[in-house]
């Protein structure tokens, strides 16, 4: 059991435009949490913390008196120039980060941590509507726990979260400074790609009818730990689906992930559980 301690928070209420905000609570309200400490999805990349990141020697014996304190926590969780990288490639624009709350939590046997949390906003002014956040995890004595990156889309019902889809690639198995696809291995990406959301959306109920609108190449920064080196950057596909026969509404869209030799995500339906890198044979059903 998860016991909390110490919260320091700072609470901000805004009401108003979700703007991409309304990707983070499907992929928040439908995640297995069993082994995450921390979960942040922004824009196409979801950042998840496992709590194995925690594991240390003699847990049994670490107690609050030997914990860091919450300034040293605050200080080390704030996003590195790395992860702001990242950020401004995916929000298209430098943000600042501003702190909202640090909390302490006993994991059990994993002994505690803190959790920190950010939002972001705009550095040049102006607004995104309700802002995106930054969670770091910090083990008891000080260290960053280094999150597991995921490139993850996800298709919802209009009715209900039941049979979302997401479509979900570790960004782990990209591949620093990879051989360009040639014209025929993009043509076979396609058609695997192709076949794999008529197979998921069939089995998930769906009577959807897809064409492939583009497929898009992604150069991430070499130096995100986890995703390449710090000489060369990595590769990843996207290939974009749109609905045909949509009649008089606007056609529905859902995006399929590919690493950079080609291989697809991995397809759930209805939850999504981060494995921490490997593929998932089975999709869950609800609960």
């Amino acid at each position: 059991m998860v016991r909390t301690f110490l919260i320091l928070a700072l609470t901000l209420k805004l009401v108003g435009s979700a703007s991409g905000q309304g990707d983070l609570d499907v992929r928040k309200d439908l995640t297995d949490f069993d082994n995450i400490l921390a979960l942040t999805a922004i824009r196409d990349i979801t950042f998840a913390t496992p709590l194995t990141g925690l594991s240390i020697a003699n847990a049994d014996e670490v107690n609050l008196s030997k914990v860091c304190s919450a300034e040293f926590a605050i200080q080390t969780g704030f996003p590195s120039p790395e992860l702001n990288s990242l950020l401004t490639q995916l929000l298209g624009a430098q943000h600042r980060p501003m702190f909202r709350s640090a909390t302490l939590e006993d994991y059990g046997a994993y002994g505690y941590a803190w959790t920190v949390t950010w939002e972001l906003f705009p550095k040049l002014g102006g607004s995104t509507g309700i802002p995106f956040k930054w969670k770091a995890a910090i083990t008891h004595d000080g260290q960053f726990v280094q999150p597991h990156l995921f490139l993850q889309s996800h298709f919802a019902s209009y009715f209900g979260p039941e049979n979302t889809i997401f479509c979900t690639l570790p960004m782990a198995r990209l591949t620093p400074a990879p051989a360009a696809l040639t014209a025929s291995e993009l043509t076979e990406l396609k058609r695997v790609a192709m076949h794999r959301v008529r197979e998921t959306f069939q089995a998930a109920g769906y009577a959807y009818k897809f064409r492939i609108d583009r497929a898009v190449s992604h150069e991430f920064p070499g130096n995100i730990p986890g995703i390449g080196d710090d000489k060369h950057k990595s590769v990843a596909w996207s290939l974009h689906f749109v609905e045909v026969n949509h009649e008089d509404r606007d056609p529905r869209e859902f995006t399929v992930w590919a690493d950079d030799s080609g291989n697809v995500g991995d397809f759930t339906i209805g939850r999504w559980d981060a494995n921490w890198g490997k593929p998932i044979d089975e999709p869950k059903s609800r609960p």
